[in-house]
């Protein structure tokens, strides 16, 4: 009886059940779907957590960046969110309501926890407070989790009402008073380099499983101990050099040494691209855990240095 699931799963998970039941078909009910609607509602859940504790210090009125100023990474993922948007509008038009949760569950696992939110604890957790680079993260955020909780309103309504309560700055008195939201198409050096940045996330891709296979073998424990050589030609290896400088924090590694020949040990990891996993030089900085050779003879990293404003 819905009686016995609310008490076992939640009201919330009871909607998404109703939500997410194609009523073109047959309507099927079991444990099995009600504990995976639960897991998926966990995920955006956590999702819409994670954004909202990265923003208590955000008011979107002072410190939010235009979106010509946005950085390539934050670019890209709101160039995902803007199809989220068309996707669910569609949805919700046709009366398609099993695909609106089902979106969105899909872009919280996909480009928000297992790319943009892994990518950007360094960014959110690190970087100077006021910096362009934390500001820009966090103008992100705000969006995606403001227009997310618009459109899953009407679906998790208890949900997305008490986290409307934590959203900063000026709004309504409820999250259904929200207007719903529109596509604005991301401008300036963000939607340039968004191809640029999907072509970084496939080399990024192939790269993850050598940092497992490194942690597996105990060369490192975790991927902050790790160097990545990379060797790479052609037009890969030109946009690797142009990103040099991002791609640490892109595969979450200490450093990235781009290699003109690769070593015999090198895995051909993608066609003209050659990478090996060693374990990183210097000392571990106290603050960003990162190795630097800098750190010993100061204390801590020249990055952390400038974010505290020590020098």
């Amino acid at each position: 009886s819905p009686g016995d699931i609310i008490k076992k799963h939640g009201a919330e998970v009871m909607r998404l059940w109703v939500a997410a039941s194609p009523y073109e078909s047959d309507i099927r009910l079991s444990e099995g779907i009600l504990t995976a609607l639960g897991n998926d509602y966990k995920k955006v859940r956590n999702t819409l957590k994670y954004a909202l504790s990265n923003l208590f210090d955000f008011d979107p009125a002072q410190d939010a960046v235009g979106v010509d100023q946005l950085l390539p990474l934050d670019g890209w993922v709101l160039g995902a969110h803007e199809s989220v948007i068309e996707k669910v509008t569609q949805a919700y038009e046709k009366f398609e309501f099993h695909l609106v949760f089902q979106t969105v569950v899909d872009f919280c696992s996909n480009e928000l926890s297992a790319q943009y939110f892994d990518i950007q604890k360094d960014a959110l957790y690190t970087s100077k407070k006021g910096g362009l680079k934390r500001r820009s993260a966090q103008t992100t955020l705000y969006r995606i989790v403001k227009e997310l909780l618009v459109m899953l309103a009407p679906v998790t309504s208890f949900t997305c009402e008490e986290a409307y309560e934590f959203l900063p700055g000026k709004k309504e008195l409820s999250v259904f008073l929200e207007p719903f939201p529109r596509p604005v198409a991301v401008a300036g050096r963000a939607s340039t380099s968004a191809p640029e940045i999907e072509a970084l996330l496939a080399v990024r891709a192939s790269v993850l499983p050598l940092l497992e296979i490194a942690r597996r073998d105990k060369l490192i424990g975790k991927s902050l101990e790790a160097q990545v050589v990379l060797c790479a030609t052609g037009a890969t290896g030109e946009l690797l050099e142009k990103y040099a400088q991002q791609l640490p924090e892109l595969f979450i590694v200490s450093q990235v040494h781009l290699a003109r020949l690769a070593d015999e040990k090198s895995t051909q990891i993608m066609e003209g691209v050659k990478a090996q996993v060693t374990q990183a030089t210097g000392n571990k900085c106290p603050r960003c855990w990162t190795y630097r050779t800098e750190v010993g003879v100061q204390e801590l990293c020249a990055r952390c240095t400038e974010a505290q404003g020590t020098s």
